[in-house]
């Protein structure tokens, strides 16, 4: 992920952050002590950025942090090392940007991509090939610092079929629509949270990898 040049619209903290996270998660309440330990497992290992100049200030979250958190968990929840979830997430960001904005459903991404733009690319997949690598040098090491494997994003299951003929089945795929929906949803709703902000936020969201 780039240093996210522009300030979030929408600061949330620590707290506020980890409800909205489990809510488009479907993590439980009983599992926020947990929860709350792997979001600060994955900041630790640079997940996030704070700006120059400001490494002790906390970490304010908006669109763009919830969705690379999200992210990161939908990878581990598909068995992949969080050193390894926080590379991607980190390194290849653009590479999910498309997915990702089209999760926020129809209007959203309509309106916020131009002629010629997926509108509904919102599978992932993930090369399984160099997943496999990956994790068993990361098992062993403490980072691994190798190539990462080609991501895609694609409107339907029927348009995977193509790719995984063209890698393997060992690889990660996933909709980004049931989380970014919910985050999107859940934002607006917030009393704090005005529609110019949320609308601000997915602007971020877009030209994050800037």
């Amino acid at each position: 992920m780039s240093g996210h040049a522009q300030p979030p619209a929408i600061r949330l903290g620590y707290e506020e952050a980890t409800t909205l996270l489990m809510a488009a998660l479907e993590q439980p309440e009983s599992a926020r002590s947990a929860f709350q330990a792997r979001i600060r497992q994955l900041q630790r290992i640079g997940l996030l950025k704070k700006p120059d100049g400001k490494a002790y200030e906390r970490f304010s979250y908006g669109l763009v942090e919830l969705a690379a958190l999200a992210t990161a968990f939908r990878l581990m929840a598909a068995f992949m090392l969080p050193i390894v979830a926080v590379r991607y997430v980190s390194e290849r960001w653009a590479d999910f940007i498309p997915a990702l904005v089209a999760g926020l459903g129809p209007d959203h991404a309509r309106s916020r991509w131009g002629e010629g733009q997926p509108l509904d690319a919102s599978f992932v997949a993930i090369e399984g090939v160099a997943l496999a690598r990956l994790g068993q040098k990361a098992a062993s090491d403490t980072r691994y610092d190798g190539p990462l494997g080609l991501i895609t994003c694609h409107p339907d299951n029927d348009a995977l079929s193509k790719v995984w003929g063209e890698t393997t089945r060992q690889g990660i795929v996933f909709d980004t629509r049931p989380y970014m929906s919910a985050l999107i949803t859940n934002l607006a709703t917030l009393e704090t949270v005005s529609e110019e902000q949320v609308a601000d936020e997915i602007d971020r969201l877009r030209f994050s990898a800037l």
